[in-house]
């Protein structure tokens, strides 16, 4: 039996063009920009969460579908690290009524995420070279098979918030995070070979730590009119963005947060169609949260 959920592949992860009228309709406008941004950031972290719960899911399985008594690979070398961004907006998700819809399925991936840490952790401790008996073995892979297929319903849910921009950005990651989850929460190991070498989709080797790649969309204000664009690198001092026609060192900017609500900085470098922008004010927690998943692989050029 399969844990996909029932028109997930028309809507959590469809691919570019297989967007239908529903989804169109579910996606976030202007007037929502902050709820699809907050909707972005728990989706790549929850994507980047769930990967690595099926491969932790799949050394499991392959224990198991071995007869295995030594754990090779170490289950911990890959758990799935807590959430930082969906505590920070935990809060605001109730309150929210596009966002309230996926909070019973994120609550439940992360509270049984949260769990699944600690017992993997103290079980391993208080064994000699990995080795739990037979029967917690068998009890904590069945927990993490739960876990995969409680991180599919959490993607199938969460996308839909997601603008059709980085939703399609996204397709073929979430396409294949969720085939994976789904081999692990039926019993496969996916992630691990038949002689045991773990193979992680989009994380080639967990020795060298890695910043997710994701291009968050911002709206600013130049010179009275209002233009799109990509985060391409964040920090305390400001952001570092393309796709900003018109601007030189030196002019105003301001960071649109809603209709309302506005963040003024200036331009401080241009280059090659990007610029870095300051602003004169922090930026609100859930942004700067947000903008620590943007892509920073050389922007500067």
């Amino acid at each position: 039996m399969s844990f996909a959920t029932p028109g997930l592949a028309s809507s959590a992860v469809a691919t570019p063009g297989q967007h239908d009228t529903a989804a169109q309709h579910e996606a976030p406008t202007d007037d929502d920009g902050a709820t699809s941004l907050i909707a972005a950031g728990l989706l790549q972290e929850l994507l980047n969460s769930a990967l690595l719960t099926a491969a932790t899911a799949s050394v499991w399985n392959w224990s198991q579908n071995s007869n295995r008594k030594v754990l090779r690979p170490a289950p911990a070398d890959h758990m799935p690290p807590l959430p930082t961004f969906y505590p920070q907006v935990l809060a605001q998700l109730p309150l929210n009524p596009r966002l309230a819809a996926c909070t019973i399925e994120l609550r439940d991936y992360y509270d049984r995420l949260s769990y699944l840490h600690r017992l993997s952790r103290s079980t391993l401790a208080a064994t000699e070279a990995n080795e739990p008996t037979e029967n917690r073995a068998e009890a904590l892979a069945d927990s993490w098979r739960r876990l995969a297929a409680d991180a599919i319903a959490a993607i199938s849910t969460l996308t839909p918030l997601v603008s059709l921009d980085i939703r399609s950005r996204l397709a073929e990651k979430s396409q294949t995070i969720v085939a994976t989850l789904d081999q692990a929460a039926n019993g496969e190991h996916p992630c691990v070979d038949r002689l045991g070498n773990v193979y992680v989709p989009f994380l080639m080797d967990r020795r060298r730590p890695r910043r997710p790649v994701f291009d968050v969309q911002v709206h600013l204000l130049v010179g009275g009119a209002i233009q799109g664009a990509t985060v391409i690198d964040a920090s305390e001092a400001g952001l570092g963005v393309t796709g900003v026609e018109g601007v030189e060192a030196g002019d105003t900017v301001d960071l649109v947060l809603d209709a309302e609500n506005l963040i003024s900085g200036r331009v401080v470098w241009t280059a090659h169609g990007r610029a870095g922008l300051e602003f004169f004010e922090p930026l609100p927690s859930e942004l700067a949260v947000l903008f620590a998943f943007t892509n920073t692989d050389g922007y500067r050029g």
